[in-house]
């Protein structure tokens, strides 16, 4: 079964680009850079850290398993 995991949206504006990141969690964040190329490595960047801090903190699926 396929899951959502993030929702982007990139925008040019005169000043650049603009970019909203939402997760399945329903938390947005918005990024701002002048270069394209650079505006999608700070939304790789920003994913990357998500993925690697619940990876640090993984959760114990038999937790919950009476």
């Amino acid at each position: 079964m396929d899951e959502l995991l993030y929702s982007i949206e990139i925008n040019k504006s005169d000043k650049g680009f603009i970019g909203k990141v939402s997760n399945n969690n329903n938390e947005l964040k918005h990024f701002k850079n002048e270069f394209f190329d650079d505006l999608l490595q700070d939304i790789v960047d920003d994913i990357t850290l998500d993925f690697d801090t619940a990876n640090e903190n993984p959760k114990d699926f038999f937790d919950d398993i009476d």
